[in-house]
């Protein structure tokens, strides 16, 4: 009962200041007809000329002291210093505060790279600048490759390879000048690179720059089509299932489970299948940003959940709840074993590799401090894009 008259004293109190405001709003408005009415009355037209400066007074003080400092705040206290001092375009500005943005992107708004790389390469005018380029770019040119070769060039010092400063000068120009527009090809994609592949999308909000995200989509964020219509103990067969349906990527929200407040775990439940599902090898990663998926995909092996599902509280045989944090513990010391094995290689958890250099150039011993380092860079994370092959 008392919950009950808490909650209509709630909503009365909140329609009573919208009312309030409005009230304000017409009374400044009746008051501005008043004085903008004519009358032949030389008095009543002092008084107007008096009342319409002090209402012009009023409202200059108002904005001046509430709007006009909150848009000051907002600007000095925003991020994007080097867009908001020209120093980035709106396209570049994107990439770099979500630079995990860009292969998702390139693969999802890009139907051909290599075609698309080559062109760009065609309009490459120093010579200096294409020879890095090609011999950097290899066989299989793709978009992310080219970028994040121009990105490199473009903060590198030349002088090493370029002695002219002026020439060093044009190829880092040129460099920004082709990386500008493959950000904006990638964003706003022409119509002959235009990738029409459906997407199944299990949460996430990364739609805005996907390109006609309203006809691609097919949104399953709690799970309930894929297990109704997709579903198979077998992962192969649920991928099938997913083809003939001609959906061509699946992009996944890796804390979709995070929100599953149901006593019988039924969200969960669904989730796990689909994360076996990826073990299909009719799937292929195109981009995650959690280490613990990529090292239990690359090895799918017994403890393959454990591993790759790091984001939520898992439930065992008896519903006992296996925490995320013990989870995440035996990612990190499955991580800390192959680095004591001299596993990591160019071929081998080739992603492992900055992690495994830092520990063993700086000699981190302590296990405390091990375990921060992890943290910051074995984290759960949030995304994973596959290709459906």
């Amino acid at each position: 009962m008392y919950a009950f008259l808490f909650v209509i004293a709630a909503y009365w109190i909140v329609w009573y200041w919208i009312a309030m405001y409005f009230a304000l709003l017409i009374m400044i408005g009746v008051w501005l007809a008043n004085l903008s009415e004519a009358k032949s009355d030389e008095n009543y037209d002092m008084f107007k000329i008096f009342w319409s400066f002090l209402a012009f007074i009023i409202i200059s003080v108002y904005f001046f002291n509430s709007s006009l400092p909150h848009w000051i705040s907002n600007l000095t206290n925003a991020w994007f210093s080097e867009f908001k001092a020209w120093l980035l375009n709106q396209e570049e500005a994107i990439f770099a505060s979500h630079p995990d943005y860009f292969t998702i992107l390139s693969y999802l708004n890009i139907t051909d790279q290599a075609k698309l790389s080559q062109e760009k390469i065609t309009w490459i005018n120093n010579s200096n600048l294409k020879n890095v380029i090609v011999q950097n770019i290899w066989e299989n040119p793709s978009v992310t490759k080219l970028a994040a070769i121009l990105k490199e060039i473009k903060t590198t010092d030349l002088s090493k390879l370029i002695v002219d400063p002026l020439e060093q000068q044009n190829i880092k120009l040129e460099a920004s000048e082709i990386q500008n527009s493959i950000y904006k090809e990638v964003l706003y994609p022409p119509k002959k690179y235009q990738n029409e592949g459906k997407i199944y999308r299990i949460g996430t909000f990364l739609t805005y720059f996907i390109y006609n995200n309203r006809d691609r989509y097919y949104d399953d964020s709690l799970v309930q089509n894929f297990q109704k219509y997709f579903y198979d103990s077998n992962p192969d067969v649920t991928v099938e299932r997913m083809k003939k349906l001609g959906i061509k990527y699946f992009l996944t929200d890796l804390n979709a489970a995070t929100i599953d407040k149901d006593p019988r775990h039924d969200l969960t439940m669904r989730f796990e299948n689909l994360l076996r599902t990826f073990k299909s090898d009719k799937l292929e990663l195109i981009q995650t940003d959690s280490i613990c998926l990529q090292v239990a995909l690359e090895e799918k092996a017994p403890n393959y959940l454990t591993i790759a599902w790091v984001n939520y509280e898992s439930y065992g045989t008896w519903w006992e709840t296996i925490p995320r944090w013990q989870k995440q513990l035996e990612c990190y010391n499955h991580i800390l074993d192959l680095i004591k094995q001299n596993k990591i290689t160019d071929t081998t958890y080739p992603y492992l590799k900055p992690l495994a250099n830092y520990l063993t150039t700086n000699k981190v011993t302590d296990q405390n401090e091990v375990l921060k380092i992890f943290q910051q860079y074995v984290g759960h994370w949030w995304l994973a894009l596959f290709r459906i092959k």
